[in-house]
């Protein structure tokens, strides 16, 4: 499992790695760019409007400003995100309103809120997603994005590095498996090798030592050996078993 774990602020492409028996895992981050604005893709959140140049109207505050200087702003409705979390019941973490009144705790909530998306807005944390990839003796034996999780909150409050860690040992099973699936198939190409599921299964032919000698052509050459080796001592047993039988006659 991944023993490292990724630093309190992240950036796209940073990676931890571990070895399991023999295999190389490592772990990467990227930006999630098919998930939009917060306000946008998920529920919970104060009115935002669209980018536009008008003023600001009583009860909003400026979430963000077009940096291009065209004058064009979103505004956060945070008169109406107060009587939103009111009305939809809006907590806070850690019990903070245990002493504090419904109208108190949603002013709170509703404050939480537009921090959380101005943070988002000025790139202080990202959407990103995680990927699992393991290989062998510098071969890639899974896909980039095979073994991933996206839409993971990155770098708010410094929360997500646990997290991400957390998330790369959950993907670090399944990559190992499609990794032997994968170390199998090269093995055994049909093209090159025609071998029975008995020969292959047979512990004289391990996969593992085509992929330790990183060649595929010197693999060949071992599997024809083994093969010429096999066909001997079959041949001795018959000579075997054809002398016993004649001479028990």
């Amino acid at each position: 499992m991944f023993m490292e774990k990724f630093s309190a602020y992240t950036s796209e492409g940073d990676s931890i790695t571990c070895e399991v028996d023999g295999f190389k895992c490592t772990a990467t981050i990227y930006r999630d760019y098919d998930i939009g604005e917060p306000w946008k893709e998920h529920d919970g959140h104060g009115p935002v409007s669209e980018w536009t140049t008008r003023d600001k109207e009583p009860g909003e505050r400026v979430l963000a400003s077009d940096r291009m200087g065209n004058g064009r702003r979103l505004f956060y409705d945070f008169a109406a995100a107060v009587k939103l979390a009111r009305l939809d019941g809006w907590g806070l973490p850690n019990d903070e309103g245990k002493d504090l009144t419904p109208g108190q705790i949603a002013e709170r909530a509703a404050e939480a809120d537009f921090k959380r998306l101005k943070a988002w807005c000025d790139d202080e944390w990202y959407w990103a997603g995680i990927a699992v990839t393991v290989s062998r003796n510098g071969i890639e034996l899974t896909d980039q994005y095979d073994h991933a999780l996206w839409g993971i909150d990155g770098n708010w409050n410094g929360e997500s590095s646990d997290y991400l860690t957390e998330v790369a040992n959950d993907l670090l099973g399944d990559a190992l498996e499609a990794a032997k699936r994968r170390l199998a198939d090269l093995a055994v190409d049909s093209d090159s090798v025609a071998m029975s599921d008995e020969l292959y299964e047979d512990e004289r032919f391990p996969v593992s030592d085509w992929i330790a000698s990183g060649s595929r052509l010197g693999y060949l050459e071992w599997l024809e050996e083994r093969i010429e080796e096999m066909a001997v001592e079959i041949a001795d047993k018959i000579n075997r078993r054809t002398r016993s039988r004649g001479d028990s006659k």
